[in-house]
């Protein structure tokens, strides 16, 4: 699929497929490239992943691999479905290779992953410069940290106080049946159970909250920002602490 440009989560937004069958597609795309060097790894110990003819077979055993070694999908369904997706991708030729590769992994996924796993760049799915720069660093916690880079982020909003009260901003996430989790540090940051679809958030569309880590938060409350300061963000991309200094020196909601 052509993708013009445009995010993934753009071309997600497009689909016609809603709730737990998009979120299963983006868990799969972000998933292959998180663990793309480990996946990499698995693929070389089933086949020889130098042959032109493999290299489309290639990105979707990385797919059904991600979701494999996850377990998020039953083996035999993740197989056929697989298989199917490279034919109707165009790819007909290359599906017997896909299907022989992938049941081979079914039957030898201990030994390929006792293997591969025994490095732990591979692992934990980090180049190996930065696994023995953080080992030189850190030591005996390199594993802890490796293994903490790795985990699900939670799904933390900013309340824009301009806009909204955190306490009406609380009492909307929960009646719209989120669990809500103030943080002990930044006091427009909100953590919601379970993650969801933005577009799905009261306040989201209107400006009123907004998707910032709460580390990134912290940031604005270290700096104290006061009406008429000149303040450069040097590293605005796409410029969410910007727009948190703006909302902190033009006064709370009413």
């Amino acid at each position: 699929m052509a993708t013009d440009g445009r995010s993934l989560d753009e071309l997600l937004a497009r689909d016609t497929d809603q709730g737990a069958a998009r979120g299963l597609k983006r868990s799969l795309a972000y998933g292959t490239l998180r663990w793309h060097f480990r996946l990499v790894a698995i693929l070389r110990g089933l086949a020889d992943v130098r042959r032109s003819s493999c290299r489309q077979g290639c990105v979707r055993c990385s797919r059904w691999a991600s979701t494999s070694c996850c377990r998020r999908a039953a083996a035999h369904a993740a197989v056929a479905e697989t298989v199917n997706a490279a034919r109707e991708l165009g790819f007909a030729r290359t599906a017997g290779f896909v299907n022989a590769v992938l049941r081979r992994f079914q039957r030898e996924r201990d030994v390929v992953l006792a293997a591969v796993d025994a490095d732990l760049a591979v692992r934990s799915a980090h180049p190996g410069w930065l696994v023995e720069a953080l080992r030189r660093e850190y030591g005996d916690r390199v594993e802890a940290i490796l293994e903490a880079n790795n985990a699900h982020p939670p799904m933390w909003l900013r309340v824009n106080r301009r806009r909204w009260r955190v306490a009406d901003a609380v009492a909307a996430l929960e009646a719209g049946g989120w669990q809500v989790h103030p943080h002990a540090l930044a006091p427009d940051a909100l953590r919601i159970d379970p993650p969801a679809d933005v577009r799905q958030l009261p306040g989201f569309d209107d400006g009123r909250i907004s998707v910032q880590d709460a580390a990134a938060q912290l940031a604005v409350d270290l700096l104290e920002p006061r009406a008429g300061e000149r303040i450069l963000d040097a590293c605005a991309a796409p410029g969410g602490k910007t727009c948190h200094v703006l909302e902190r020196v033009t006064g709370p909601a009413t």
